[in-house]
């Protein structure tokens, strides 16, 4: 038996009903894309993160293996300037690392950290037996041409000294324009890491905090990146660098900056002791 045309019209769709379905798949859809965009956008900063945090234990790791091998024995010290306020650390010392291939006159190897145009980079400069002015040869290494790069996407770089008294303070608290009674070259400061020529005893440094605030590559072009390391600051006594970094970023300092930024900006900081 046929249908008639009132059962036809009752098993078929509206026009009302079809609008509704359509505009269900349609939020359903919308719903979908905005979960697969949060979901891309979580994976791409945790990458970021990830970059950012191993480039910065790069040069962490390095420094460590640099200055488990330091030279500071002697009267030898480290070497540290900075270039003004809210400047990045220099830092120079000789290091009991291998020489070049071939090189029978070798006798140690003055090693630099310092960041240039956000690359983090490690000088090394073969001292010879030859050589007797061993400080000059610490603080020769960072103009060495062949420089190597550690680590790019660095925007800051920050060392503090920790005496024996438990107090942290600048290096330039830390240390002394001269050693063997002549003045340090090329601006840099002697730590004192013996006393003598400690002033006082309690103002011995016995330890470097070393800080590092990175980003990847792809976020350092950016606009606004390149401002991050003055807006981080540098410390004052009693104050670590992770410390004031963390206090900038919660006072609102960097709200300049793009987002995308400071979500993969990472900072490491690791104390050596160094005795």
């Amino acid at each position: 038996m046929k249908d008639s045309p009132g059962m036809r019209r009752r098993t078929a769709f509206t026009l009302v009903e079809l609008l509704a379905a359509m505009a269900v798949l349609a939020l359903l859809l919308l719903l979908l894309v905005q979960i697969s965009d949060h979901t891309l956008q979580a994976t791409r900063t945790s990458r970021q993160q990830i970059s950012a945090t191993q480039q910065a234990r790069a040069v962490l790791d390095a420094m460590e293996a640099d200055l488990a091998s330091g030279i500071f024995e002697n009267g030898l010290t480290l070497f540290a300037k900075s270039s003004g306020p809210h400047a990045d650390t220099i830092l120079a010392f000789l290091s009991r690392s291998r020489g070049p291939a071939g090189a029978a006159d070798f006798r140690c190897a003055g090693v630099t950290y310092q960041l240039v145009d956000q690359e983090m980079r490690r000088g090394f400069s073969p001292v010879p037996w030859s050589q007797v002015d061993l400080v000059q040869g610490a603080i020769t290494a960072a103009t060495a041409p062949d420089a190597s790069i550690l680590a790019r996407g660095i925007l800051r770089f920050e060392v503090v000294a920790v005496l024996q008294n438990g107090e942290t303070v600048p290096l330039t608290q830390g240390g002394s324009s001269t050693l063997f009674n002549q003045p340090v070259p090329d601006g840099f400061l002697a730590l004192s890491l013996k006393s003598p020529p400690a002033p006082t005893p309690g103002q011995r440094v016995v330890a470097l905090t070393v800080a590092v605030a990175a980003v990847d590559e792809q976020n350092l072009r950016l606009p606004g990146v390149a401002d991050i390391g003055a807006k981080l600051g540098s410390p004052v006594a009693g104050q670590t660098p992770l410390e004031l970094w963390k206090a900038a970023m919660a006072a609102g300092d960097l709200a300049t900056i793009p987002r995308p930024a400071l979500a993969a900006l990472r900072m490491s900081q690791q104390t050596y002791p160094l005795e």
